[in-house]
């Protein structure tokens, strides 16, 4: 690796000496300007690198997603109801009347008018909260 850092050394100051060599000036104006290129030439390399090593870490971030999703994937899932069986949502509160669906529980409820009221909230679940002024 540092072969090539050489090269590219050599190429950006080959690339660098003649826009030097075009200003007119003092040796010492010119060497400077040859060190502050040289110095930004360095920073430039300096940011790639730290680029490839980001886009490096990121895509082993995006692989190791990857491999966790497909693990997921190839899991079985555990069944939270049985087939066959209603879900416990879908029982008349009325008329305690099992439904296939939550569809023909709402249906059933529009038809007969069992709709049930929800209980108020009692004083414990107010506690939190501030009165009105």
């Amino acid at each position: 690796e540092s072969d090539s850092e050489d090269s590219e050394a050599s190429e950006d100051e080959q690339e660098v000496k003649p826009h030097l060599a075009g200003n007119a000036g003092s040796g010492k104006k010119v060497q400077k300007r040859a060190e502050q290129m040289a110095q930004l030439l360095e920073r430039q390399r300096e940011k790639e690198k730290v680029q490839d090593l980001v886009s490096g870490a990121k895509k082993a971030q995006r692989e190791a997603k990857k491999g966790t999703e497909e693990e997921a994937q190839d899991r079985p899932v555990a069944a939270t109801t049985v087939v066959g069986e209603p879900p416990e949502g879908s029982v008349c509160g009325v008329c305690k009347k099992d439904f296939e669906s939550r569809s023909k529980l709402f249906q059933h409820i529009k038809a007969t008018g069992h709709a049930l009221l929800k209980p108020s909230p009692t004083e414990s679940e107010e506690k939190g909260k501030k009165k009105k002024r």
